[in-house]
């Protein structure tokens, strides 16, 4: 079968380049079809963040967002709502109680 294929790709390689149009070629067995898949980009962060910094800052996102582990630590559960060691509730944070899962693992 993958003879076949290989056949089939070089067959549609041929066309293709003699019209770049022929993307699909029908057959009587069914379709050929040639379609580029998307550039891959492949970064390297701390160099790229670091020229961005330096030559473009438009093109630096700013992400803020809470401190979720550390939130954890700092703060206390009571009836489903998050207290500081102060007693001030947490604004948009409650906590439900986890269920008890069961399962059976068959070998």
């Amino acid at each position: 079968m993958e003879r076949i294929e290989g056949l089939l790709r070089e067959h549609h390689e041929r066309r293709l380049q003699e019209n770049p149009k022929a993307k699909t070629i029908k057959r009587p067995f069914g379709q050929l079809k040639a379609r580029k898949s998307p550039d891959k980009w492949n970064y390297r962060e701390d160099d790229l963040l670091r020229w961005a910094k330096e030559n473009r800052p438009d093109l630096v996102r700013v992400k803020e967002e809470p401190n979720k582990q550390q939130l954890k630590q700092k703060t206390q559960v009571k009836d489903g709502w998050v207290y500081t060691e102060d007693g001030e509730r947490v604004e948009g944070v409650m906590v439900t109680p986890g269920e008890i899962q069961y399962k059976v693992e068959v070998k």
